[in-house]
């Protein structure tokens, strides 16, 4: 018997979803693809590329960076960016809730559901 893949919905696949749009999810999350650095960073879903060693390295010069700068400025601006972003993915996040209401339900998935 060929091994298959299984496709795992979550609340990360409607975030997913509204960051890269329907046709390129349903093209990964459905087709089982997998994304490497350089794929990621042209989709926009990594901001920077660098070494997996230089990581944290990169994100500390990255908190140092805002911490420079005035706190109620990055308080402000990071409330402004979440609270545009906010009412489409809250459309989404709910949607991917009632699908994963569903699918946990023990007649739509007697394989994950047996646990």
């Amino acid at each position: 018997m060929a091994n298959k893949t299984a496709l795992i919905v979550s609340a990360h696949s409607a975030d997913f979803v509204w960051r890269c749009g329907g046709a390129i999810a349903s093209r990964i999350l459905l087709g089982g693809e997998s994304l490497d650095g350089e794929e990621a960073h042209r989709m926009q879903l990594a901001h920077r590329l660098v070494p997996s060693e230089l990581v944290w390295a990169n994100a500390n010069e990255w908190a140092k960076q805002i911490a420079h700068g005035a706190a109620e400025s990055v308080q402000l601006t990071k409330r402004l960016v979440n609270e545009m972003i906010g009412e489409s993915l809250l459309t989404h996040l709910a949607s991917g809730a009632a699908v994963m209401a569903t699918a946990c339900r023990p007649h739509s998935c007697p394989a994950v559901c047996r646990r």
